[in-house]
């Protein structure tokens, strides 16, 4: 399969790295929005598939975040990282989409509408000057969503993708979370059997035990294609 090419953009704190398997031109963007690790190389498989389908794939690298519960700062580093990938590498004329695991998730929420509070109750707001087209979270950090009319104002089509034995962000939160969306909203909630926190990773963290690599690597391929089913269907 073909590797991304490392593009170097500068942002608002700076230079940094983003992974950007190029599409032809006028091919739908795929954004995507790792999580508190930070790394993108961890979800090669999705990455490299949503290529293969004719998606311009980008994926900006992030510092890994110290602590779980992130800053304000830290967040508005990886919202600037996010958007200034889409308004460089991304088509202005093709439909965007996006994809986010955990805090990713949450992130790419904010580019589309949302607000988040940080456990300060410090407000983010950072919504692209573009509208997204649909959005897959794969087991979102909803915890940024509660505070005061944190979704009111979401649009954005949203496919949230949970596991049942996630308890980080455990299957009460997301009914929670989907409880809080607009009523209007196209929205989708799909738990995956038998699936935690971190069995959306293409590659698990190095502290995290794989129990059955080419069973989950099935049920992500699957997964994946079903995601990707969703995204070429807006496209045409």
């Amino acid at each position: 399969m073909s590797s991304a090419e490392i593009c170097t953009l500068t942002g608002a704190n700076g230079p940094f790295e983003v992974g950007h398997f190029a599409g032809d031109a006028g091919a739908p963007t795929l954004l995507f929005a790792a999580g508190r690790g930070g790394s993108p190389d961890r979800h090669q498989n999705l990455l490299q598939g949503f290529h293969a389908a004719g998606f311009n794939v980008i994926a900006p690298h992030f510092d890994m975040l110290p602590d779980p519960v992130p800053t304000r700062a830290e967040l508005l580093d990886r919202l600037d990282r996010l958007s200034t990938a889409v308004e460089q590498l991304a088509s202005k004329h093709a439909p965007l989409f996006g994809i986010g695991h955990s805090i990713g998730a949450s992130m790419l929420l904010v580019l589309a509408g949302a607000t988040a509070y940080t456990i300060k109750r410090e407000l983010i707001a950072h919504k692209l000057p573009r509208d997204i087209a649909h959005l897959a979270l794969l087991a979102p950090a909803i915890d940024f969503f509660r505070g005061p009319n944190a979704l009111d104002t979401l649009t954005t089509p949203l496919s949230v993708i949970g596991g049942t034995q996630d308890n980080i962000i455990p299957p009460k939160a997301l009914q929670l979370f989907a409880a809080l969306c607009p009523p209007q909203l196209d929205f989708t909630v799909q738990m995956v059997n038998g699936a935690h926190h971190f069995s959306f990773m293409d590659q698990m963290p190095p502290h995290i035990k794989d129990e059955s690599p080419q069973q989950r690597a099935e049920e992500l391929r699957t997964l994946y294609a079903s995601i990707q089913r969703i995204f070429s269907r807006k496209c045409n």
